[in-house]
C-alpha cells in the first residue's frame, strides 16, 4: 500500500503535511521541521503527534507520497 499523507488545501498538491497516515493510523503534524526539494522531489521532515520524527517527500515523477521514520 502506497504511503499516504494530508497536506494543506491552500496550497499545492504536494503542500505541507497536516497529517501522516501510519500503519492505517492518522497521525496529525505537530510541526514542519525542515522542507528541501530537488528538481522533482519536494520534502518535509515532521514530527507527528505520536513524537516521531518522519520524512516526508512526494516524487512528482511517480506522483507517490514517501515516508521514513527518522
Amino acid at each position: 500500500m502506497p504511503d499516504k499523507v494530508e497536506c494543506r488545501s491552500d496550497t499545492s498538491f504536494a503542500g505541507e503535511p497536516v497529517a501522516l497516515f501510519i500503519h492505517n493510523r492518522r497521525e496529525p503534524v505537530l510541526q514542519v521541521l525542515a522542507t528541501w526539494r530537488t528538481p522533482q522531489v519536494i520534502s518535509y521532515r515532521v514530527m507527528a503527534a505520536n513524537m516521531k520524527i518522519y520524512d516526508c517527500s512526494y516524487s512528482e515523477a511517480d506522483d507517490n507520497w514517501t515516508i521514513i521514520e527518522i
